[in-house]
């Protein structure tokens, strides 16, 4: 049972309390109990108490008003149904107001016996109140008292251990950190060791290798000195020797009585001769107090070689000239000789002795018109000047003979028809990869360098879907090779001529064909030397009864049905031919050393020089070579190409104004330009655009 339970079951908890009772309750309860002690109301009172109702009756009036009035305001915007509920409500708060006057009338009889009941309890309970109020206040301050003597020995023990496990911790760290430095004092003296060793040995190393590189460096300057000792006395053994052979050549030419019997061959070989003579004393000139390269020694004994030809050339002009001149002689002789002999006859028949008409005799003279083809295209057209370089020339041919061979041998590929699905695969497999090259990145260019060499070297290559082989049919290696070099070409004809700058992805594709499969370089000069012919360099002249087409064809033209393309179209196209080949020059090939590289193009250079120059073109391809080639012929000949610039601007340039059109004259300006910008800056030219050094191979 809980402890409202308890309470209820006492005496005083089963009492019955009645708070809400009316009159006749009240009056039967007070029967029973004793009288009530008298009670005097007091005038003043009464005199409060009806105050406090007529107040209270005021107040409840105004609140009855004032609900009446916010009342009859919402009636005035409800139905008629709320004003009936209002004064309903109205009426039973007037009879609650009426009953509870009475009650309180008959209260007031028993008022005071129940306030002195009620006063007396109040103080009994805030005696017990107080006393209560106390023994807490006792009890709270000694429990207080206690928790905090309990919490100051618990604070205490606290600090103790927390004191305790600092020391111990401290005496760790401590002990940690001496275990450290001892092995931190032992490693560094370790390393002060090892660096003290190490340090002698690089000062040993680096004074080996300071020795090793002045040894090198001395052995380098003798090397250089002797060379140069070396390759100037062959310079000077070739220059005395194309001297004795000119000055034999005219002690030959002088002594010959029938000089009016040397053909027209003949002379030009002359000239060609004396233009050999200079170009040697040319070179010599160069070469004093300047560096002599290995080319310079490869140019003059291509010059002596070339003389010694035209030499052979011209003496057996010579000795074909004493021939016919000694023949003419011969017929002169025999001639007057059946004249006189006539003379004599017409004597003896006529009558008086009198001398008749001669007799008309005629015996053909014995001429030779054959002519050597090299002596015939060393002179361009008019026998004035020089077209072509005879070791060029000859070089030239022997191209032009193993393109036509490869086309004749490959010719089946097309003829057969059950081969010409063969041929259209190995086609794919070239013109694929080639037509993809760009400048992305040097793995894109070993990418496709890497499939035209898988495809070259007879391992099976994937062409949509299916496989391709060169082993498939002997005509298919040269034929992939033939048609590589074809492409190459084309891109420069097609690519490069709009997007000068594509060239160098080209070469760098083409040197690395070059340098792994020879006969592709072969193929690549033939078809270059065949769209452009300036590239020998080959002025063609035109042959005696050539047509027009054919003539302009032979020069790289292109026919659109019978109408030749415009000069400035031909010019442009073959600027993209040679920016290609000249890039293939200076490009880098992914390994070993170029097979085709900077000193091919000093040679070129030096074979333009000897040549007369013709309209527009040799300004044209003398200024792409140079923008292109200018830099790393710059760094690497230095003194020499400035001279080389040189000659080109006091000599070449008023050469070519004399021969440029309105056409070429926007090429003529900016090769002078460039030109006079490089000799300002002592033979340096900028970079050209889209250039890729060797290390892009890497990227």
């Amino acid at each position: 049972m809980g402890i409202i339970d308890n309470l209820r079951n006492t005496n005083k908890g089963r009492l019955s309390y009645e708070r809400d009772f009316d009159g006749t309750k009240v009056k039967s309860l007070l029967k029973e109990c004793s009288s009530p002690p008298a009670l005097h109301i007091s005038p003043k009172f009464s005199q409060n108490l009806s105050l406090e109702e007529k107040d209270d009756n005021t107040r409840k009036d105004e609140e009855i008003s004032s609900y009446c009035k916010s009342e009859e305001n919402k009636s005035k915007q409800n139905s008629p149904v709320i004003l009936t509920q209002l004064t309903s409500s109205v009426r039973s708060i007037e009879d609650t107001r009426i009953v509870n006057m009475k009650q309180k009338v008959a209260l007031s009889e028993f008022g005071s016996s129940r306030l002195a009941v009620k006063k007396y309890e109040e103080s009994l309970l805030e005696q017990a109140r107080k006393a209560a109020k106390v023994q807490k206040q006792r009890e709270f301050e000694e429990a207080e008292n206690r928790f905090e003597r309990e919490a100051e020995l618990k604070v205490q023990e606290l600090e103790q251990k927390a004191n305790f496990d600092v020391l111990k911790r401290i005496q760790s760290i401590e002990l940690q950190n001496e275990s450290q430095a001892a092995e931190i004092v032992k490693q560094h003296r370790l390393l002060k060791e090892t660096h003290d060793q190490r340090k002698q040995i690089h000062d040993a190393r680096i004074q080996e290798a300071e020795q090793a590189r002045r040894k090198l460096r001395q052995e380098e300057i003798r090397r250089k000195e002797q060379e140069y000792k070396e390759r100037l006395e062959k310079i000077t053994k070739c220059a005395a020797q194309l001297s004795r052979l000119n000055t034999k050549i005219h002690e030959d030419v002088h002594s010959c009585k029938y000089q009016n019997y040397i053909s027209e061959p003949g002379k030009k070989s002359l000239t060609l001769i004396e233009k050999y003579v200079t170009n040697m004393d040319t070179l010599v000139k160069m070469c004093q107090g300047g560096e002599i390269t290995v080319e310079m020694c490869e140019q003059c004994k291509t010059i002596l070689e070339s003389a010694s030809e035209a030499y052979e050339l011209i003496r057996k002009e010579l000795e074909r000239a004493v021939n016919e001149g000694k023949e003419a002689e011969k017929e002169k002789q025999l001639k007057l000789q059946q004249e006189q002999a006539a003379v004599e006859a017409n004597k003896q028949n006529q009558p008086g002795g009198s001398a008749g008409t001669p007799l008309a005799t005629s015996t053909p003279v014995v001429t030779n018109n054959r002519q050597t083809n090299l002596t015939d295209l060393a002179g361009a057209t008019g026998g004035q000047s020089l077209c072509v370089d005879i070791q060029a020339f000859r070089r030239y041919t022997e191209l032009q003979e193993k393109l036509k061979r490869v086309e004749q041998s490959t010719a089946v590929l097309s003829s057969t028809p059950q081969l010409k699905k063969y041929k259209f695969d190995l086609q794919k497999a070239v013109n694929t990869p080639i037509n993809a090259i760009s400048t992305v990145s040097g793995d894109h260019l070993r990418d496709k360098l890497k499939r035209l060499l898988l495809l070259l070297s007879g391992q099976q290559v994937e062409v949509t879907g299916r496989t391709v082989s060169i082993k498939q049919h002997p005509q298919g290696g040269d034929f992939s090779k033939y048609l590589i070099a074809k492409m190459m070409v084309k891109k420069g004809d097609e690519q490069v001529s709009s997007k000068h700058e594509s060239a160098f992805a080209l070469g760098m594709v083409a040197a690395g064909l070059w340098r792994e499969v020879p006969d592709i370089g072969d193929l690549l000069l033939a078809h270059f030397h065949s769209q452009c012919p300036y590239l020998v360099p080959y002025y063609i002249p035109r042959q005696e009864g050539q047509s027009d087409e054919d003539y302009f064809r032979s020069r790289g033209y292109k026919y659109e049905g019978e109408v030749v393309e415009k000069h400035d179209k031909f010019l442009k196209r073959m600027s993209g031919i040679m920016r290609l080949y000249f890039s293939i020059m200076v490009s880098s090939p992914p390994r070993g050393e170029h097979p085709h590289g900077i000193q091919y193009a000093w040679t070129w250079i030096t074979r333009v020089l000897n040549l007369e120059p013709e309209t527009d073109i040799t300004a044209a391809m003398i200024y792409d070579f140079l923008q292109v080639t200018g830099n790393m012929l710059c760094h690497t000949y230095k003194k020499q190409f400035l001279k080389l610039l040189h000659i080109l601007v006091k000599e070449l340039l008023p050469k070519l104004k004399s021969v440029s059109s309105e056409a070429g004259s926007g090429t003529l300006t900016r090769l002078q330009m460039l030109l006079e910008n490089s000799v300002k800056h002592h033979g340096e030219i900028p970079v050209p655009d889209g250039f890729l050094k060797s290390n892009f191979w890497l990227s």
